[in-house]
């Protein structure tokens, strides 16, 4: 199944090459910052560039990070599965410790839906919350964060949000003046703008999320807790 996930990934972007996606996603005029802000209709102009001016190598990293994922799932798999899993929780630490995740879980929610507006996105926000999500299991144990992982399906969301994150940026790279013309509708500066960006950030953000803490978990189970 995983051989065949990546064959799948390496014939799409020989897909993109060979019908020439390319020339639909570069623009033809200078591509200043003022340009693009108001292109897209977002004050965010980094945004801008990677999830619509250059969407495909926003696609192509996220396309590396899954692969990445994969490998070390891969790579880990041939070894075998730590017996002595148990931590020692301390309760003070553990407190402060879900008191990080709580705050990593805020941070991202508002990194992610204004990622359009400020500094910040789905890579970002992704980030933020596997790190925060880490140090929680660390306080409190690996094996309660992946009894709640399981619980939410997180697994699951991460397939289903890297299938809905690759289809639509490759309608976005080839046809850009759609979504360019959805994003003129929509109210400058304003939380629900930008067209498909907040949505694609939130995607990213969750797929970063769940693909981190896949890694870290198979790194645990294979060579035990911290």
């Amino acid at each position: 199944m995983k051989s065949f996930m990546v064959f799948a990934l390496v014939a799409y972007c020989f897909v993109i090459i060979a019908f020439g996606a390319w020339d639909n996603i570069v623009y033809r005029e200078e591509n200043h910052v003022m340009v693009i802000s108001e292109r897209l209709n977002v004050p965010n102009t980094v945004t801008a560039v990677y999830l619509q001016s250059r969407v495909y190598d926003t696609l192509f990293e996220i396309i590396l990070f899954t692969m990445v994922a994969m490998a070390v799932a891969f790579m880990l798999k041939s070894e075998p599965v730590h017996e002595h899993n148990n931590q020692t929780i301390d309760n003070s630490t553990s407190v402060y410790g879900s008191l990080v995740g709580v705050l990593s879980l805020t941070a991202f929610c508002f990194v992610v839906l204004n990622g359009h507006l400020s500094p910040g996105g789905g890579f970002a926000g992704g980030v933020i919350l596997a790190s925060g999500i880490s140090l929680y299991a660390i306080t409190s144990g690996f094996s309660v964060v992946n009894r709640q992982y399981e619980r939410m399906k997180a697994s699951m969301m991460e397939g289903a949000s890297f299938l809905i994150i690759v289809s639509f940026m490759t309608l976005a790279a080839v046809f850009p003046e759609v979504f360019q013309q959805l994003n003129q509708k929509q109210s400058f500066g304003a939380l629900f703008s930008g067209g498909i960006i907040p949505m694609l950030n939130i995607l990213i953000g969750v797929k970063v999320y769940a693909a981190s803490w896949k890694m870290v978990k198979e790194f645990v189970a294979r060579r035990g807790p911290l």
